[in-house]
């Protein structure tokens, strides 16, 4: 998620740069393979603000841990809370 801050902090200081347009292609595929999707990159990139792709994370986060509950051996709430700005 940092790195996510770090871009949207060199994003201010240099307005005119679009990162995601100055990479090779393949590096906009690993991106999005590390992110579960290209609608981060694709969201992300329309603002260049952390609170605009904090939803697109969260919103699932409740249908996840429910699924993956009877997999865990632990309380698994406990250990990790929704991601906020």
């Amino acid at each position: 998620m940092i790195q996510f801050y770090i871009m949207q902090e060199a994003h201010k200081l240099w307005p005119g740069k679009d990162i995601f347009a100055l990479c090779e292609q393949s590096r906009l595929a690993m991106f999005d393979k590390v992110c579960g999707t290209d609608k981060v990159r694709i969201e992300f990139s329309k603002t260049y603000s952390v609170d605009s792709i904090l939803g697109l994370w969260n919103d699932e986060i409740p249908a996840f841990r429910e699924k993956a509950k009877k997999y865990f051996l632990y309380d698994y709430l406990m250990y990790s809370p929704p991601i906020s700005a």
